[in-house]
């Protein structure tokens, strides 16, 4: 029968052993009665993010990761591989990134990588007898909304899958209520509505940012987004519709046309004041075209020097 001094020494050995076993072992939950533990698979929320890609870049937002619109970019370059030494008007990427549609002067172009992190290389032209300005597309790739210069009205086209081509479409009554529209961007994850700019008269002075709900594929009559009474277009929205990046001439611009970022609570209030995303802005003309879902990487596009529009992508990290 043990004495209670022998029985306080065993718990005092056991104790000891628990302590050394977990500060050698070098695993969480190394020691299995030891209750302050954590549990086993857990990672510190400052541990790295093996989810992602080995050069840095964020992972898409299935990740659980995103970056704040609050955070500038720090990272701003012409995409090389997108751009060509022509007119180059939009960049709308695939959810998963691995494909990007990119409007070139020749026509609509599809170019494909193997991984987030590698650089696109295989191309395909698509949409052959029509030359879009910008186009985007839904979420599964098979329906495409572009418009053209010259015409000015959003058209819409389906295709069965992934690998075959887009035929030109009709223009869609409810996305083209004024004289002109331009720039349809569908809502992520499910297309619930479309955005695109739109103005009443020839010339394109008044272009204005409108939003049309979706609803089992017909488009309803487009309201008016109040971003106040100044030339908008190129609307980029997030999923839950309360981020909305847009190109602008407005007060604020230090070029003919910026990136401008707006923000609202929730997806029924109207967007507060916009901002100019500085670190986008400069002397020429910028729009942006496309957003990942993250938040983490935005593709836009700017006049320069060498054509009317090359393809630049700026990338942040999550906080």
């Amino acid at each position: 029968m043990l004495t209670a001094t022998r029985c306080l020494a065993v718990l005092a050995a056991l104790a000891s052993a628990c302590t050394l076993v977990t500060s050698t072992s070098g695993l969480q939950g190394g020691c299995p009665d030891c209750a302050d533990a954590a549990p086993a698979g857990d990672a510190s929320a400052d541990a790295p993010d093996a989810s992602r890609p080995p050069d840095g870049d964020a992972a898409p937002a299935d990740a659980g990761r995103r970056c704040s619109v609050d955070d500038p970019f720090d990272v701003v370059a012409r995409d090389d591989v997108l751009s060509e030494t022509t007119d180059d008007s939009t960049a709308f990427l695939s959810s998963d990134e691995l494909r990007a549609y990119v409007t070139h002067a020749d026509g609509l172009t599809v170019h494909s990588r193997a991984s987030l992190g590698g650089e696109f290389d295989a191309r395909r032209k698509l949409l052959s007898g029509a030359l879009p300005t910008t186009v985007s597309l839904s979420d599964d790739e098979l329906e495409l909304f572009y418009w053209s210069y010259g015409e000015q009205k959003i058209r819409s086209s389906k295709r069965t899958s992934l690998a075959a081509d887009f035929a030109p479409g009709p223009a869609v009554a409810a996305l083209n209520p004024l004289v002109e529209s331009v720039d349809p961007f569908p809502v992520p994850g499910g297309g619930a509505a479309l955005y695109f700019a739109a103005s009443g008269t020839d010339g394109g002075a008044s272009y204005r940012i409108y939003r049309s709900a979706r609803d089992q594929g017909a488009f309803a009559p487009p309201s008016k987004v109040d971003l106040g009474d100044y030339y908008t277009v190129s609307p980029v929205v997030t999923d839950d519709e309360l981020v909305l990046y847009f190109g602008s001439n407005r007060p604020g611009s230090v070029g003919a046309n910026d990136v401008f970022v707006a923000t609202r609570a929730r997806a029924t209030d109207a967007f507060g004041p916009p901002r100019r995303v500085g670190e986008l802005s400069s002397s020429r003309d910028e729009y942006p075209r496309w957003l990942s879902r993250d938040r983490c990487r935005l593709y836009f596009a700017r006049d320069t020097a060498n054509a009317s529009n090359d393809v630049f992508v700026a990338k942040r990290s999550p906080r």
